[in-house]
């Protein structure tokens, strides 16, 4: 799939689906099997921003569980925003979506 050119496929946790969710702004969820792999990923940021601009969405908001909390990282360089230390409109799409996904 085209999101294996900006992460390692083996990371992508496949028990959820990657969608695009919006609470105002349209980011793409990507589910990351686990912490240390979220925390190791070394984004593409071209093929990031080549995606966002495909999709019309801000960026790209991966996240994974670890017992009752949910960790993330929040990629957006087509608003030339690398990464994004926190955001809450990305999180509210996240909180909707694992809502929708009986989490």
């Amino acid at each position: 799939n085209e999101f294996t050119d900006c992460f390692d496929s083996k990371d992508i946790d496949n028990k959820y689906p990657i969608q695009i969710v919006s609470t105002g702004l349209k980011d793409i969820l990507i589910p990351i099997k686990s912490e240390i792999q979220l925390h190791a990923l070394q984004p593409n940021f071209e093929k990031i921003k080549e995606i966002s601009k495909y999709y019309n969405v801000v960026g790209m908001h991966l996240y994974t569980f670890n017992d009752n909390r949910i960790i993330c990282r929040n990629f957006a360089p087509l608003y030339d925003i690398n990464e994004e230390a926190a955001t809450g409109t990305s999180n509210g799409a996240l909180a909707c979506y694992l809502y929708e996904q009986d989490y």
